[in-house]
């Protein structure tokens, strides 16, 4: 049943997360740099900053590993839609009948809770307890009673003090900010020519729109900086805004996803309406669409907004001594050595996270209930 029916039935499902995790696996950088570096470990994220990086930068074979790794994207795109094309095929939830059915684990739901709480230890707990443990030392070590008399938050204060650090939780939160509102503003944009419009031309502007989810961060960083050191005059190269077009095409197939679906729920006669009434379209789109688009926004703001702030695979090919943000910082501390200094500011990184979070959620809970 599972081979022939359930796995068949949830082939767009596997696909789409297949295809997310695997340009995840790729583009990563923080991790294999991390881990696999110090042990002569490369990867393709890896390798493009090695070739871009080093003592000897080697352009030709950043540009010849970004275009294999483009290729790779673009087929698995193109077989993806190609395999999910009959769409009818996969229709499982129909107005006749359906009704979702619950398993019941018996004794194994003790199992599969003990896997769940094991694998949220390991992945989770454990891994930030230590990250927390290491920035209250002076340097790493085990838990030992010589260990908790030598506790103290010294690593924050100095981390503070350290003039990067203003400076790049300056920018992140700028770059944070930036990436998110205008990634879901020209999602909404988008998803409304795609949704509302016949404009001809419109499935390839969302074809467009999803490209990016298959290139990798690290590539996309690389091309802006070819394009920015070529375009002088759009001087951007160096600072912060730069980073933030890159997150802002990184993550604009992800809002369109969002927008996409939530803008097919809102019926045309709404704006048809607003049009009779003398409303101009910058109105209707601001204060009809926008408004009835806020649940999906402030998700997919929340969602660019996180990853934004965390990832260093666009920002480690972008910035300068003035345009770091906290990713790149707690990359360079642990370079340096600064193995305390580093984990402080990534909690500081996951505290901030965990903030922007909150506030989002709660605003989304207000407008809720306002509606």
């Amino acid at each position: 049943t599972i081979r022939k029916i359930t796995m068949r039935l949830m082939l767009p499902a596997l696909l789409s997360a297949g295809l997310y995790i695997g340009i995840v696996a790729i583009s990563v950088f923080e991790i294999p740099a991390m881990i696999g570096m110090p042990a002569r470990i490369s990867v393709f994220s890896t390798k493009l900053y090695l070739a871009t990086h080093g003592f000897i930068r080697d352009y030709s074979m950043a540009g010849a590993l970004s275009l294999s790794v483009l290729l790779f994207s673009f087929l698995g795109i193109y077989l993806s839609g190609r395999m999910t094309r009959q769409s009818e095929k996969f229709i499982t939830i129909t107005g006749k009948g359906y009704r979702p059915r619950h398993i019941n684990l018996g004794p194994w739901r003790y199992g599969a809770l003990l896997f769940f709480l094991t694998y949220l230890t390991m992945v989770i707990i454990l891994p930030f307890l230590t990250l927390i443990w290491v920035s209250l030392l002076p340097y790493g070590m085990p838990p030992s009673p010589e260990a908790f008399a030598m506790i103290s938050l010294d690593s924050y204060f100095n981390a503070l003090n350290y003039g990067p650090v203003k400076l790049a939780l300056k920018n992140t939160l700028v770059m944070m900010v930036t990436a998110a509102t205008v990634t879901m503003f020209l999602s909404s944009l988008v998803s409304w020519i795609i949704v509302r419009t016949s404009v001809p031309g419109r499935r390839m502007l969302d074809f467009l729109a999803f490209v990016p989810h298959g290139i990798p961060g690290i590539v996309i960083g690389l091309a802006l900086t070819w394009v920015y050191l070529t375009l002088k005059f759009i001087p951007i190269y160096g600072t912060v805004w730069i980073i933030a077009v890159a997150f802002i095409t990184k993550y604009l197939a992800y809002g369109t996803r969002v927008t996409n679906a939530a803008m097919l729920q809102l019926h045309p006669e709404l704006e048809e309406v607003a049009q009779i009434s003398g409303a101009s379209w910058r109105e209707t789109f601001t204060r009809i669409i926008v408004p009835l688009l806020a649940p999906a926004f402030i998700n997919g703001w929340l969602f660019v907004a996180v990853h934004s702030m965390r990832d260093l695979s666009a920002p480690v090919m972008l910035h300068t001594g003035k345009s770091t943000v906290l990713a790149v910082v707690i990359w360079d501390l642990w370079n340096d050595g600064r193995l305390t200094y580093s984990a402080a500011v990534g909690v500081m990184l996951i505290l901030m996270i965990a903030l922007v979070m909150l506030a989002a959620r709660l605003f989304g809970y207000r407008i809720g209930r306002k509606e």
